[in-house]
């Protein structure tokens, strides 16, 4: 089993039930306890305003307090996590503005790596683009959801590399832990992943012609459409818990 394997096994039953067991052979300890942590926070484990204490974390992780610290910094600048004075680390909530403007930051991002790809990017990275397209078609297909986070994940990397723009690509990766949140729930709608693969086939035919107008417009679109699932989910989490108040 590949170390980036173990990294990803069975998060809800490493965090419930069994020791985190962090193993210095498999990477540096700090990127270990931030994957865990990172996943359990994507997959719902670990919930928004949920209070991590450092002396748990440490005995579960087995790490010491140190790199366990250096951890929840990274995790802090990702925005998965707040420091609360007097309080210590939590899961950090979306909040509807909050996520509202990072849509709106992806509108204008994506659809601006959309447009740079079609004009810009080589064969090689146009060759990935399709492959890193028909694994997303498949697993769409075949409805193995668990995978499509990462297979998106992959798709822009490959789109942002493409599109020469370092300034772009690294504003995006500084919202990609809020990114993937936001993205596990927009596609939790049982009628979203389908609209994505729509969505993205029409960002594929302008991308094989090489319009870039069209693919900044297609990418755009796609962002539009997410958002307004995730929207709509958050919503209606946020109304079932003030009801429950």
């Amino acid at each position: 089993m590949s170390a980036n394997l173990m990294l990803k096994t069975s998060l809800s039953k490493t965090m419930t039930a069994n020791p985190l067991s962090i193993s210095p052979a498999l990477a540096p300890v700090r990127r270990q306890i931030e994957d865990r942590l990172r996943d359990a926070i994507y997959t719902g484990v670990l919930k928004p305003g949920e209070k991590l204490i450092e002396r748990d974390l440490c005995t579960r992780l087995g790490v010491s307090r140190t790199s366990l610290r250096e951890a929840l910094r990274q995790l802090e600048a990702e925005g998965l996590i707040n420091l609360v004075p007097y309080r210590g680390p939590e899961v950090a909530y979306l909040s509807l503005k909050e996520t509202v403007e990072i849509y709106q930051v992806r509108e204008l991002l994506e659809g601006f790596a959309g447009q740079q790809f079609a004009q810009l990017a080589n064969n090689l990275e146009r060759s990935e683009l399709e492959e890193c397209f028909e694994g997303i078609r498949q697993c769409i297909k075949s409805e193995e959801y668990s995978k499509l986070i990462y297979l998106k994940e992959e798709f822009y990397r490959i789109l942002l590399s493409g599109a020469r723009n370092e300034v772009a690509r690294e504003t995006l990766l500084r919202l990609n832990g809020r990114v993937r949140r936001l993205r596990s729930v927009s596609l939790s709608a049982a009628e979203r992943p389908p609209q994505t693969l729509a969505e993205l086939e029409t960002v594929m035919a302008a991308i094989r012609n090489k319009d870039p107008e069209a693919a900044r417009i297609a990418c755009a679109y796609h962002v539009q459409r997410a958002a307004e699932a995730a929207l709509k989910s958050l919503e209606e989490h946020l109304a079932a818990a003030e009801n429950q108040a």
